[in-house]
């Protein structure tokens, strides 16, 4: 029933008839000289309409709409900046749960809308996220947990806690975490 309703949804049509392009990777440049990052991405689906381009991203769970869009809104604007910044005029950015039926009978989704006048508030938010990480403002957690780490890319990079300890010795949530220290990548000179 979920599968035929997401095959029957505008989002799986629309991904279909535009022959949308999957795991599309991303990499955009934020900001300058000392503060700036790249930001990496890969959106599941990402399909243009002409000026009008459409990022789908899957999700597997459950949680009320209002949760998934404080959860999810940070993400869509980075998906809505990596289609703004290829040309589109407006992005629509769709979180779908396949195999999640709504009450009216309709697949669970949240959707974002941005425009090219979106870009310079993104991009102004995540190098403020940027200075608050690289000031300590937001420390990395002591211990994996795994709502807020479940899918975080960070590991081994911006935030210290190697892969594996993210969620405890041996994956577990709440177990110890691993110090900085043993995450290193390079060993000091």
């Amino acid at each position: 029933m979920a599968v035929d309703a997401y095959l029957d949804s505008d989002v799986a049509m629309r991904v279909a008839r535009h022959g949308g392009r999957f795991e599309y990777p991303f990499a955009l440049r934020i900001g300058e000289g000392e503060e700036s990052f790249t930001l990496l991405g890969s959106i599941d689906a990402y399909v243009r309409e002409g000026g009008d381009h459409l990022v789908v991203d899957y999700k597997t769970g459950s949680s009320e709409a209002a949760c998934l869009e404080a959860r999810y809104e940070l993400q869509a604007a980075c998906y809505a900046l990596a289609a703004l910044r290829s040309g589109a005029a407006r992005v629509e950015v769709v979180f779908v749960r396949p195999e999640g039926i709504g009450p009216d009978g309709t697949l669970e989704r949240v959707t974002f809308e941005f425009s090219g006048e979106d870009s310079s508030r993104i991009e102004g938010r995540l190098i403020g996220i940027w200075r608050r990480m690289a000031s300590g403002e937001r420390a990395p957690l002591g211990t994996g947990d795994f709502e807020t780490c479940s899918e975080c890319t960070a590991a081994g990079s911006v935030c210290p806690l190697p892969v594996p300890a993210r969620f405890g010795i041996g994956g577990k949530p709440g177990g110890p975490a691993a110090k900085p220290e043993d995450n290193r990548r390079h060993p000091e000179a």
